[in-house]
């Protein structure tokens, strides 16, 4: 029970001011969400593979 009290608060504390795009361990977001992300950006930035564009994952 106080395990949950602290996660819950230390959750609404710091989630809100975590980057958009940071998907690691977030409800509703995750790996599987990161990659399509990724994916859909990079599509846009390369103009559809036509161009070459970069990733940092840190």
């Amino acid at each position: 029970m106080v395990h949950q009290m602290v996660y819950q608060f230390l959750f609404e504390t710091f989630d809100k001011g975590f980057f958009f795009h940071s998907y690691s361990c977030r409800i509703g977001k995750g790996t599987h969400e990161g990659v399509l992300s990724l994916k859909k950006i990079l599509r846009k930035v390369s103009k559809n593979g036509t161009h070459p564009c970069y990733a940092l994952k840190t």
